[in-house]
């Protein structure tokens, strides 16, 4: 009795014992490791705390947003880019100043009795010169009426004629090579009568007046070369024509033509001018010169004639037919029909037996267009 009593009281003081133990704790790497995982990874820092410069996709440029991938593009003596309807210039410092002949060519037309393809609509050619003031491009007119042989004079008419400031053209940006980006778009587009399609002879004819349509014309294309560079445009007008009667023959006549403005620029060594002579038919220019010693102008008659200089002066100067440095050139239309072609560049060709008699041999040439 008293062996089972002992046995029982061990077995109590026992189950005592066990229920006063601490409980164990619960593994905690898996709770520590998710903690772990949700935290941000903490940034590098550089000197004093700052926080390491982020790795960047580079900027585009001002002139990369302006003209990144233009819809025509063109290098030549001006960079030429249309984008958008609009056309841009980029203009080196090289040819400021310079001067560039403009003129305009009908390229198409709605109604060819009011402008023939091919035709200026005047025989008058225009000069022009792009200046700039700071961040700002002008274009001027440049006259050359009159002229002197006395250099003060010469001078003074200069100062008298500086040309009018007509268009103005704020840089945009600067080209990588360093050229003024202008967008000469509202001035091509405008309503000026030098890129007029119109022939001088219309208003010979009738009492003619016309209306510009700038809602309806837009830029087409432009091309740089070289030498040049041309801009052409569609321009919508309507028209009204009366007779001498002052009978209306047209009234708010709509008429569309794409007319091309070509900008030649003239070489810096000028070319040594020939008199006109009275009994020889020649097309003349006509200039105004100061006198030298006497208080008086006299008119002077310029020949109208092509730039021909021989590539050999001495072997020409000893009578020998040299080829020229730069040949006369007729660029023969792609719309004549195939079986005219070697007609139309035999009849431009043969003339070349004439410059033969004045010392030139391939003087003149004809190519496709």
């Amino acid at each position: 009795m008293f062996k089972r009593l002992i046995i029982f009281l061990t077995v109590i003081l026992a189950l005592l014992s066990f229920q006063e133990q601490p409980a164990l704790a619960k593994p905690s790497g898996k709770a520590k490791v998710e903690k772990a995982s949700t935290k941000k990874a903490r940034k590098p820092r550089g000197k004093k705390g700052k926080e390491a410069p982020k790795d960047t996709v580079a900027k585009k440029s001002k002139y990369e947003k302006l003209l990144e991938k233009p819809d025509q593009s063109y290098d030549g003596i001006v960079g030429v880019r249309v984008k958008k309807g609009k056309v841009y210039l980029e203009i080196p410092d090289s040819v400021l100043g310079r001067t560039f002949v403009m003129a305009s060519t009908v390229s198409a037309i709605s109604d060819n009795t009011l402008g023939q393809v091919g035709a200026k609509s005047s025989r008058d050619f225009k000069c022009i010169t792009f200046t700039k003031v700071d961040s700002t491009v002008y274009l001027r007119p440049v006259s050359f009426d009159f002229t002197a042989s006395d250099e003060g004079i010469l001078r003074a008419i200069g100062n008298s004629h500086i040309g009018a400031i007509t268009n103005k053209f704020p840089v945009k940006v600067k080209s990588p090579s360093g050229a003024s980006v202008v967008d000469v778009t509202e001035w091509i587009l405008s309503g000026a009568k030098e890129f007029s399609p119109f022939a001088a002879n219309v208003a010979a004819r009738y009492y003619f007046t016309e209306s510009y349509k700038k809602d309806l014309s837009y830029i087409v294309r432009a091309k740089s070369f070289e030498d040049n560079f041309s801009i052409t445009a569609s321009r919508s007008y309507t028209y009204n024509a009366t007779d001498g009667n002052n009978r209306s023959v047209a009234k708010n006549v709509p008429c569309t033509a794409e007319v091309t403005t070509s900008f030649l620029i003239l070489p810096e060594e000028i070319y040594h001018p020939r008199m006109a002579d009275s009994r020889i038919g020649f097309f003349e220019t006509e200039r105004t010169q100061f006198g030298d010693y006497a208080h008086n102008t006299k008119k002077l008659q310029l020949v109208n004639r092509w730039r021909l200089e021989p590539s050999d002066s001495a072997a020409y100067r000893r009578g020998e037919k040299v080829d020229p440095i730069k040949p006369i050139t007729f660029y023969i239309d792609s719309d004549f029909p195939e079986w005219w072609k070697p007609y139309v560049i035999q009849a431009v060709e043969d003339w070349n037996e004439v410059f033969e008699e004045a010392g030139f041999t391939n003087a003149v040439k004809a190519v496709p267009f």
